[in-house]
C-alpha cells in the first residue's frame, strides 16, 4: 500500500532496534532533518512514546492503543487485504465508509477501520455497540469471482479467520455459529455482515463488516446478556493491534482458498469449528416463519441443511439461528 511519509517514520521506528537517528530517516525518506523532527513531534501528540536525544535520534518506546494504517500495514503478511487502509476516529458504520468508497471504484482488499461507530450494524437489523477504542471494527471491500449464490462463503471464510486470529492472540477456543456468529463460553464475541452488489448474474462487490468485542470490561456489557469480550474471557487485555493483523492475515488466507475453487475445504473447516451442527435450533426468517430442527450440515452453496421433525430436510438460505 501507498504510505504517506509519516507512516513511513513509523515503520522506521516499529522496525528500529533502539535508537534510529534523525539522518538516516532523513536520507532513507530524502526528506529533511527538520520534517523528520517535525513528524516525530506530531506522533508524540497523537499518542506514540518516543525519546528523543541529540547525536542519538529516536526510540519508539510505546504505540498508542490505536488502529492506525501504519500500525496495521507494518509487517502485514497478506497478498490482498490491506492494499488500502482508511481509518477513522469515529464514523457511522465502517461498512457506510466501505459501500461509498467500493461504488467509487475503490479496489478490492481495501480496509475501512474506525474506532469508533455510532451507527454499527449486525444482521436482521441489529445494533452493534461499538464503544471507542474497546473493539475491532472493521469492513473490507472485495470484488470475489463468485455467483451471489455461494455468497454465504464469504461469511463462512471470514468467520473461520476471526476464530483462528482469536485463537492465536488471546488463546480462545471460539466456535461458529452460522451463519455470522462466534461465540465462546456459549456467549457473542464476535460478528459478521457480508453485504452485496450485484448486477444480472455477478457480484459487482462485497462488502465484509467485522465487529470484534476485544476489551470491554463486564461493566460496558450489562444490557448484552449474551455477548463477552476477548478480556472478559481473559481476565487480561488483548492487543486490538494484533487481533485486527492476524484477522486480515487469516482472512488472506482463506479467501485465497475460495477463490481458488476451494469450497470443499472451506466448508470443512467451518464444520470442523461449528457449535451449530448436530444441534437442535429455530430458525426465524427475515418474514418472520418459524422453522425448528437439528442442524445436520451445510450444502454445495454453504446453506444449512435443517432436518425437520417430519423428517423432511430444509435448505436455510437466511435468517436468525437460536440453539435450543
Amino acid at each position: 500500500m501507498e504510505l504517506s511519509t509519516e507512516d513511513r517514520i513509523i515503520h522506521r521506528l516499529v522496525g528500529a532496534q533502539g535508537f534510529i537517528s534523525g539522518e538516516e530517516i532523513a536520507h532513507d525518506l530524502r526528506i529533511s532533518r527538520t520534517a523528520v523532527w517535525n513528524h516525530v513531534a506530531h506522533l508524540k501528540e497523537t499518542g506514540f512514546e518516543i525519546e528523543s536525544f541529540p547525536h542519538l535520534g529516536h526510540r519508539l518506546l510505546t504505540l498508542p492503543d490505536k488502529l492506525l494504517p501504519a500500525l496495521v500495514s507494518h509487517d502485514l503478511k497478506t497478498r490482498l487485504m490491506g492494499r488500502s487502509i482508511m481509518y477513522f476516529e469515529e464514523t457511522t458504520s465502517t461498512s457506510d465508509e466501505a459501500d461509498r468508497l467500493a461504488r467509487k471504484g475503490e479496489r478490492a482488499g481495501s480496509v475501512v477501520i474506525a474506532e469508533k461507530q455510532t451507527s454499527g450494524r449486525g444482521r436482521m437489523g441489529r445494533v452493534w455497540e461499538s464503544p471507542v477504542g474497546k473493539g475491532v471494527y472493521l469492513s473490507i471491500i472485495l470484488r470475489p469471482a463468485l455467483p451471489p449464490a455461494r455468497i454465504s462463503f464469504i461469511t463462512l471464510s471470514s468467520a473461520i479467520a476471526a476464530r483462528n486470529a482469536i485463537q492465536q492472540c488471546a488463546g480462545l477456543r471460539a466456535f461458529l455459529k452460522w451463519p455470522n456468529d462466534l461465540l465462546i463460553s456459549g456467549k457473542k464475541a464476535c460478528g459478521i455482515l457480508t453485504e452485496i452488489k450485484t448486477e444480472a448474474d455477478r457480484i459487482d462487490y462485497a462488502i465484509v463488516g467485522v465487529g470484534m468485542n476485544v476489551n470491554q470490561t463486564l461493566f460496558q456489557l450489562q444490557g448484552l446478556p449474551e455477548a463477552t469480550s476477548l478480556r472478559v474471557e481473559t481476565g487480561v487485555a488483548v492487543s486490538r493491534l494484533e487481533i485486527a493483523k492476524a484477522f486480515l492475515e487469516a482472512f488472506d488466507h482463506t479467501y485465497t482458498i475460495l477463490m481458488e475453487g476451494g469450497y470443499k475445504e472451506i466448508i470443512d473447516l467451518w464444520l470442523g469449528a461449528s457449535e451449530t451442527i448436530g444441534r437442535r435450533i429455530i430458525v426465524r426468517s427475515l418474514s418472520g416463519e418459524k422453522s425448528e430442527g437439528v442442524a445436520t450440515g451445510l450444502d454445495e452453496d454453504g446453506c444449512l441443511l435443517l432436518r425437520l421433525d417430519t423428517g423432511m430436510t430444509k435448505r436455510i438460505t437466511g435468517g436468525d439461528v437460536r440453539i435450543v
